[in-house]
């Protein structure tokens, strides 16, 4: 037994550390998820749109660091094209719809800017209540 324990454990701060323990508890969920794919795609496809139901999309602003050697130049170029074109989509499917990029977040927005969630939350609700929705 350690009469001190130090920070980190095998070089993970102990913050992280629970935040991978709970992992295994998303696992069971990301099985699910990826044995609804297709049936997840092919409503997507049926989506018409949504009329003039305030809409807001955040965008993440940068890349995530780390990215392995066999993305190349062209393969994350291409990458960045289509994801802008998926982001266009979705602002494209409201006439009331808003892109808002948060530059200093990556793809999870919710981690690194849960303000912007929640402002983007707040600010969908008041045009929906404005409108008498």
């Amino acid at each position: 037994m350690r009469l001190f324990e130090s920070s980190t454990y095998d070089g993970i701060p102990y913050e992280e550390l629970a935040e991978i323990k709970n992992l295994r508890k998303t696992t069971p969920g990301l099985y699910a998820e990826q044995d609804a794919v297709d049936h997840i795609f092919s409503e997507a496809d049926e989506t018409t749109g949504f009329g003039n139901l305030p809409l807001i999309v955040l965008s993440a602003g940068r890349l995530p660091g780390g990215l392995p050697a066999e993305i190349t130049a062209e393969v994350l170029s291409r990458f960045l094209r289509v994801r802008e074109e998926l982001q266009t989509d979705l602002v494209a499917l409201s006439i009331k719809s808003e892109q808002r990029t948060c530059a200093d977040a990556g793809h999870y927005i919710h981690y690194a800017r849960p303000d912007a969630v929640i402002q983007a939350i707040l600010d969908v609700l008041a045009a929906t209540r404005e409108s008498g929705r």
